[in-house]
């Protein structure tokens, strides 16, 4: 099962609320849900932080970041290395 959670969030009337007691109530019975049916469950995480908290709590697959995200942040890398470079 997966589990789409700007979606979900937005479904219960409080987008981006990830941290919200209704949200949190949601993905603990859906986790319950998969737990009792024998199927895994995901979610995209933003960081391997975020992905270890998943994990914790009983996610078994995750997806870290979006294509477009990655790029971001290997970009932003590499330039802070130029830019250290440069001095």
């Amino acid at each position: 099962m997966w589990i789409g959670h700007l979606d979900l969030s937005s479904s219960l009337g409080i987008p981006g609320q990830f941290e919200h007691p209704d949200y949190i109530g949601a993905v603990d019975r859906i986790a319950k849900a998969a737990s009792d049916n024998g199927k895994s469950l995901g979610r995209m995480a933003e960081s391997a932080e975020e992905g270890a908290k998943l994990y914790a709590r009983g996610h078994d697959f995750i997806a870290i970041g979006t294509d477009t995200q990655l790029y971001v942040n290997a970009l932003r890398s590499e330039l802070a290395a130029l830019r250290a470079g440069c001095e």
